[in-house]
């Protein structure tokens, strides 16, 4: 999956959510989806929209019986939906399964390589604004995910944020499914 893809999937707070629910065997329909993931029945439908348009979900073609599953998972899906499993295995409270359902928590968590800076990160989660970025990052910081770093430079302080080992345990996960943005400049050297 590519990164600007994996950014469209986490805009729906629901969509991972419900590809673990759909991989564990939840009928894929909105009401039993929505009753297993406590959302609302807009939610997913929203979510489950998104996942047609991203080819992690298709149609479930042919007649039968109306309680068969509107939707089953594509085989790109079962991949992020084992991954997405995964994911929301490491949650240690509902906090964390709140700040996973957020829509740059993973995306920032997967740019951040090495200690990155500010306008690194921006650069590499176009198209989002600063304000979502520094909020992003504060609520991270908090739950403890990342750790701001303020190494000296000739150029006075510029702060510098890394994955903390939770964050990095997280991340590890997305390497498997999501092709990671690259560096569009070398790491700052260390002294």
């Amino acid at each position: 999956m590519t990164f600007q893809a994996f950014i469209a999937l986490c805009a729906r707070a629901w969509s991972l959510p419900l590809l673990a629910l759909i991989s564990a065997g939840t009928p894929a329909r909105t009401v039993p989806l929505a009753a297993a993931a406590n959302a609302s029945r807009a939610a997913v439908s929203a979510s489950l929209e998104r996942l047609l348009v991203l080819g992690l979900v298709q149609t479930n073609a042919g007649h039968g019986h109306p309680l068969r599953p509107a939707v089953q998972l594509s085989s790109i899906g079962e991949t992020v939906a084992l991954g997405a499993t995964q994911l929301l295995a490491l949650a240690r409270d509902d906090t964390d399964r709140q700040l996973l359902r957020r829509a740059w928590t993973l995306p920032l968590l997967a740019a951040i390589d090495s200690p990155t800076a500010f306008g690194e990160l921006r650069r590499r989660l176009t198209p989002i604004t600063d304000r979502a970025l520094s909020q992003a990052l504060k609520t991270l910081v908090k739950q403890q995910w990342i750790t701001r770093q303020w190494p000296a430079s000739e150029n006075g302080r510029a702060a510098l944020y890394v994955c903390t080992d939770s964050g990095a345990e997280l991340r590890a996960t997305l390497l498997p499914w999501v092709s990671l943005p690259r560096r569009s400049t070398p790491p700052p050297q260390r002294d």
